[in-house]
């Protein structure tokens, strides 16, 4: 594989080519491979089927992997139809430790547009602790706790909706996401389109259409870069539901 950073989809059956370093004393490196096909093991033994995936390799010889996974489990339904997303993420070349991220993919507006909600739920550097026989036990952790957060989620959005947003409130509350790094400053006006797009879809105007509109902005990002904003639109949404019942 050619040496470069830029991110390139690669089928599942070249992950063999990518080459791995032998292990140290003290760094553990796991192929991609073997990570995509322990995930797709711990997938099998629940009986958990899988609606869409890819994986993406960059760096040094493809050296960084993500694998992307939607899970064919359901939350909601019609308009609110989500489903369980996970996205693993590893290097071989000591730029990213293993990690999972866990979210739901929910369809948040009649044209189909998709938002995120995305937890870090697992992270393991690649250390003597990190072997073939954890791994897969790693895995198997990791996917217990996105699956219960994804149901958590679910129902805390359904929540949002039963707080209403006037126009004061949801300019304060745009002025809380750029203050909290959720929404960039550059980024106001499309925060503000996207917040006006989810009040005509849905025909209301509430704590869920802004929570919908930030995550709108998420959508073209990479899901490794996404859990700190989504933390960040969650708490501003926590903390005015907190300043409401105060």
């Amino acid at each position: 594989m050619a040496k470069a950073k830029a991110f390139t989809d690669i089928d599942k059956g070249s992950l063999m080519a990518i080459p791995c370093p032998d292990w140290t004393d003290t760094w553990h490196p796991i192929p991609h491979h073997v990570i995509v096909e322990d995930f797709e093991n711990v997938l099998s033994e629940r009986q958990i089927g899988v609606r869409n995936q890819s994986v993406t390799v960059f760096g040094e010889n493809g050296g960084n992997m993500t694998y992307n996974l939607t899970l064919d489990v359901p939350h909601g339904e019609g308009t609110r139809l989500g489903f369980t997303k996970v996205t693993l993420r590893s290097s071989v070349i000591k730029r990213y430790a293993l990690s999972l991220v866990g979210g739901i993919w929910t369809q948040i507006c009649k044209n189909g547009m998709m938002g995120y909600e995305w937890t870090e739920v697992i992270k393991q550097k690649h250390t003597t602790q990190l072997n073939y026989e954890s791994l897969q036990e790693y895995l198997s952790q990791g996917l217990d706790i996105a699956l219960d957060q994804a149901n958590g989620t679910f129902a805390w959005q359904n929540r949002l909706e039963t707080v209403p947003v006037d126009e004061p409130a949801m300019k304060c509350l745009t002025y809380d996401l750029i203050d909290n790094g959720a929404v960039p400053l550059g980024g106001l006006k499309k925060f503000a389109l996207a917040f006006d797009t989810e009040v005509r879809l849905s025909g209301k105007s509430s704590l869920y259409e802004i929570h919908a509109g930030a995550t709108r902005l998420l959508n073209n990002s990479h899901p490794g870069h996404q859990p700190r904003k989504n933390r960040a639109i969650r708490r501003v949404c926590d903390d005015y539901m907190l300043d409401l019942a105060a």
